[in-house]
């Protein structure tokens, strides 16, 4: 009955939407942080990786209040029109997890060869060629990890979903939450609870496949 239900199927909809778009999002930022931060140097490096960890370390229920008052009804951006929306969801996802894109990343960045980068220049390959055919290539398996993390994180957020969509953005956590604290239905959240579990697998499996193929 749960999997045959219209609202199970729009919950796992919504579920994988904001996840890939708040993976995506976060892996846009993430990696041009961390060539700034981890490949660059200048003064105040370590400062400003410590400052952009602080995000990810935050509580889930300050962050979406804090989106709801800066982009809400008489928030400084309100103006925008993107309360309560897909867009806003996505933007504090995004907000969470640029931090995981941009340490490991980042990380794996610092460790990379320089040599391959310098011998394709000299051999006259533009900047922007260097970065698909020599940088690109070397920093998948590292991106393909990233993104399997936020896209697990993105998918299990639950105050994010709960307080910025209310009950028109529904995914499968807040599904088992109304499931379980709403009806007592513990069977149907059981269920969705399993589903879950199938969402998670599927995930770390592409991500271990992606890693395995570009190593």
């Amino acid at each position: 009955e749960v999997l045959g239900s219209a609202r199970t199927w729009r919950a796992l909809g919504q579920t994988l939407a904001q996840a890939a778009a708040g993976t995506a999002l976060s892996v846009v930022l993430g990696v041009p942080a961390a060539f700034v931060l981890y490949r660059l140097r200048f003064r105040g490096r370590a400062a400003l990786r410590g400052l952009l960890t602080v995000p990810f370390v935050l509580p889930t229920v300050v962050v979406a209040v804090a989106f709801r008052a800066v982009f809400g009804p008489g928030g400084p951006l309100a103006f925008l029109g993107i309360d309560g929306s897909f867009v806003i969801i996505v933007l504090a996802l995004a907000f969470f997890n640029v931090t995981v894109v941009m340490r490991t990343v980042g990380g794996f960045w610092a460790q990379l060869d320089a040599r391959p980068e310098q011998a394709a220049s000299c051999l006259g390959a533009s900047p922007a060629r260097v970065w698909w055919t020599v940088t690109l290539p070397a920093l998948t398996p590292a991106i393909a990890s990233a993104a399997a993390l936020v896209f697990l994180f993105c998918a299990t957020s639950f105050g994010i979903v709960l307080v910025l969509g209310g009950r028109e953005f529904q995914t499968i956590e807040t599904e088992i939450y109304r499931l379980t604290v709403q009806y007592l239905d513990l069977r149907g959240a059981a269920v969705l609870s399993i589903l879950q579990l199938v969402i998670v697998a599927a995930a770390i499996g592409v991500a271990v496949i992606v890693f395995m193929s570009a190593l």
